[in-house]
């Protein structure tokens, strides 16, 4: 599903070793009730044929569907979605607060043809909570019937709102999994089944995933000591899965003033005309992590007779191209001694893209116990959300 094509430089071997023995302590961990369960989420079978059950209905029924997320609760589901959907249009991820798009949707005259996923771990989350308030009041006295949730099991507004109305059909987050770690659970798969995702086998990537990858990653981004990541990814389908990548190593990493890589997105080809001028000759503090696919659904073939000037493109596949250019920018990187290291992963099936989101949670797990600092846990975040309260008090 997801291999390793090329490393600058060489993968330390006395690194690798403590990582496989981080690794092996990990794994005991996956159990419920464990922080660490999070990469192990296949035992939910009510839940997915719950899942499976309302977006078969939900696609006949609802002429269109929006999710009301943030972070955690968006960047999995928009992955899931762009990566391996073909009904993409279907589904729309209001994931930011845009007072302009929440205008455009209330004033949707099929607004109540439509369905609403509200999705908040906490059941607090201000964004999200100020768009469900506001579709809410526009739906009217019936608008249980246009609106789901997705939440904590047990607690949070959410999750008090559906004790008092029990016609709210209500998706659970595991309370072991964090919203940067839950792309596994509800909050991801229902979005993403309504769209047409086949989510059985996201899952059954969980276990396809190459446990190698993780720890060569790990050990080559933990040895090379830089302190900005560059994801560069050539496949536009996968630029969502780089900002659901951008949100897990900040918040999992960013915890201490010595460490916490800052993660830096890219796309390929079209970047190399924007950054890899900095990559190649700017500041030394950086590590590229190049990402390709090797077989996409659908590749045009170019006209075999082309110019003397553009021979070299004839008859090519537009994919021999981006993995040309890929191979190229690395190796220009390695002969300027910047060190990147290269992934292939094999299509953009379910399944891969569900190995490839596995493989790099447990980056994120091995990373985090090698630099020696919890990945769990975002408490600038929490500051931010207190004071943005105090704020909003203090302005009525």
């Amino acid at each position: 599903m997801l291999s390793l094509l090329h490393s600058h430089p060489s993968i330390s071997s006395e690194v690798l070793a403590r990582a496989r023995q981080i690794l092996k302590e990990i794994k005991k961990q996956i159990v419920p009730g464990n922080e660490y369960f999070y990469l192990e989420t296949n035992n939910q079978t009510a839940e997915i044929a719950k899942i499976e059950k309302f977006a078969a209905s939900a696609r006949k029924k609802y002429s269109h569907v929006y999710v009301f997320g943030i972070g955690g609760s968006a960047l999995g589901a928009k992955s899931l979605l762009q990566a391996c959907a073909s009904e993409q249009d279907f589904v729309s991820i209001v994931d930011n607060l845009d007072p302009v798009e929440l205008a455009n949707i209330l004033h949707n005259k099929k607004l109540k043809q439509a369905l609403f996923v509200v999705i908040s771990k906490s059941g607090g989350t201000l964004e999200t909570l100020a768009q469900f308030f506001l579709i809410q009041k526009k739906l009217g006295k019936d608008w249980q019937k246009n609106i789901v949730f997705v939440t904590d099991p047990k607690k949070g507004f959410l999750r008090e709102l559906t004790t008092h109305n029990s016609q709210i059909t209500t998706f659970s987050i595991s309370s072991e999994i964090g919203g940067r770690f839950s792309v596994f659970t509800s909050a991801s798969l229902l979005p993403a089944a309504l769209g047409g995702v086949k989510i059985r086998q996201v899952l059954e990537g969980i276990k396809l995933a190459n446990e190698e990858v993780a720890l060569k990653l790990a050990t080559s981004l933990f040895a090379t000591k830089k302190n900005v990541f560059v994801l560069m990814p050539y496949a536009k389908q996968l630029k969502n899965f780089t900002l659901w990548w951008s949100q897990l190593f900040a918040e999992s990493l960013g915890k201490t003033k010595k460490v916490g890589p800052t993660p830096f997105v890219a796309l390929g080809p079209c970047d190399q005309h924007s950054l890899l001028q900095l990559l190649s000759d700017g500041p030394d503090d950086k590590f590229t992590i190049f990402l390709r696919v090797k077989k996409f659904a659908q590749d045009p073939f170019l006209p075999k007779k082309l110019s003397a000037e553009f021979s070299h493109i004839a008859g090519k596949k537009i994919t021999d191209i981006l993995n040309a250019e890929s191979q190229a920018t690395a190796q220009a990187l390695s002969e300027c001694n910047r060190p990147n290291l290269t992934l292939e992963l094999s299509n953009l099936s379910p399944q891969s893209i569900g190995a490839l989101l596995q493989t790099f949670l447990l980056t994120t797990a091995i990373l985090g116990k090698l630099y020696g600092i919890s990945i769990f846990g975002q408490p600038g975040v929490e500051r931010g959300k207190v004071l943005a309260k105090e704020i909003l008090k203090k302005g009525n």
